[in-house]
């Protein structure tokens, strides 16, 4: 299959897994089930035809607000579903004809999750780790086994058990520079990473500390602020918080 056009199917497809992402993100955190009750407006608790539960378009048609009560549709639904669209577009056209597609556009759905939960709570919840991993981990597992990538797999599983460790041992120096969350995410983008060869697992190495530094400021310019939401949770969340989307 040509690249633009796995590209273009993966889009759509990510569009449609962008608006589940949205009901992780908002009731993961909150310990609701993802299952029950089906998408609903907050405000009226009217439950959400199909008809306006169409990825963006729908929030656009509505002019982001719900079609019952009028309360208003935080545009961070639409945006979630938009970036979970592009990101899996680009897995999409980098892996097209590839069976590890597979496994690589559930591991990108699972990380716009946690990249947005982190941003709204600053943690990485094990109710969205845990399944990625039970996912992404056995999908792995059958593309060596189609591609005769035994090797690749090996790799892989070292590369979770070097990830471990060096990031272990980080958060047990300094345990304030991340939460073990992150210890565990890395653990299974190492498993990733590594896969497709020890430089790229090196690469997200020396690329991930980077991210832990921008969290632990994240973290510390929230402490004062945390009567309200910090600002970038404020600004997903102008209105009333709906998942009338989801």
């Amino acid at each position: 299959m040509h690249p633009a056009l796995t590209a273009a199917i993966a889009g759509v497809f990510g569009l449609l897994i962008g608006s589940f992402v949205n009901v992780v993100v908002w009731r993961v955190p909150r310990h609701e089930s993802v299952v029950r009750p089906g998408s609903h407006c907050p405000t009226c608790s009217t439950p959400i035809a199909w008809f306006d539960n169409v990825p963006v378009v729908s929030w656009i048609v509505r002019r982001g607000r719900c079609r019952h009560c009028r309360g208003r549709i935080s545009i961070r639904y639409p945006l979630v579903e938009v970036a979970t669209g592009v990101a899996f577009a680009i897995v999409g056209w980098r892996f097209a004809g590839d069976i590890v597609v597979v496994p690589m556009l559930v591991l990108t759905g699972c990380l716009v999750a946690l990249c947005a939960i982190d941003i709204d709570h600053l943690l990485l919840p094990n109710r969205v780790l845990y399944p990625s991993a039970a996912m992404v981990v056995p999908l792995f597992v059958l593309a060596a086994g189609v591609d005769d990538a035994w090797s690749s797999l090996g790799r892989a599983a070292l590369g979770a058990v070097v990830s471990f460790a060096v990031f272990y041992a980080l958060w047990f120096v300094a345990p304030g520079a991340m939460g073990f969350g992150d210890v565990r995410l890395v653990t299974l983008l190492g498993f990733a990473a590594a896969y497709f060869g020890w430089s790229t697992l090196v690469a997200a190495l020396v690329a991930a500390p980077a991210r832990m530094a921008n969290a632990a400021r994240a973290t510390e310019a929230a402490r004062p602020l945390r009567a309200r939401p910090i600002a970038l949770n404020r600004l997903a969340k102008r209105g009333t918080p709906s998942e009338a989307v989801n």
